[in-house]
């Protein structure tokens, strides 16, 4: 199990017991499984269920919608004076755009899930309730939070 596990290093896990380090592998790998499954295992069921909705929307986006957009983009049209092949495009980058944000947020789930079990099993982790938590989570993110909207518009006009 451990030759199974032994890629998975992570950044800022040092003075970590192997066991430790053991067992938050095995919740990153469950997070790669399924977004958000490493988080509920681990009793935190908001953040699991956010992720795991995430996923389904991707896939249900991508199901329904961004394969379809992607194929468009790789023909550009195949029917003359029948497909547009500026929205074909247009829908195509979009898909893709939307394809490695979700990889990107893929990743940050089985890293996140890594670190949140190494915290909460440091002996000296304190809990915070829920209006703690947001609180500091907008203190440290109001950069991000300020900019995501201005984002989505940019990535809307092209």
């Amino acid at each position: 199990m451990t030759k199974l596990l032994s890629f998975i290093r992570f950044s800022g896990d040092n003075g970590v017991s192997p066991e430790r380090k053991k067992k938050g592998a095995l919740m990153a790998l469950a997070s790669a499984v399924l977004a958000g499954l490493g988080y509920v295992l681990q009793k935190s069921l908001i953040r699991g269920f956010a992720y795991m909705a995430v996923e389904i929307a991707f896939v249900l986006i991508f199901v329904f919608w961004g394969a379809d957009a992607i194929s468009g983009f790789a023909t550009l049209g195949v029917i003359p004076m029948q497909d547009h092949s500026l929205i074909m495009m247009v829908y195509g980058i979009l898909a893709l755009i939307i394809l490695g944000a979700f990889v990107c947020f893929w990743i940050g789930n089985i890293v996140g899930s890594y670190h949140y079990y190494i915290r909460i099993t440091d002996e000296r982790y304190e809990a915070k309730n829920m209006k703690e938590a947001l609180s500091e989570w907008l203190h440290d993110k109001t950069a991000l939070l300020f900019m995501t909207p201005g984002l989505i518009a940019v990535a809307a006009g092209i």
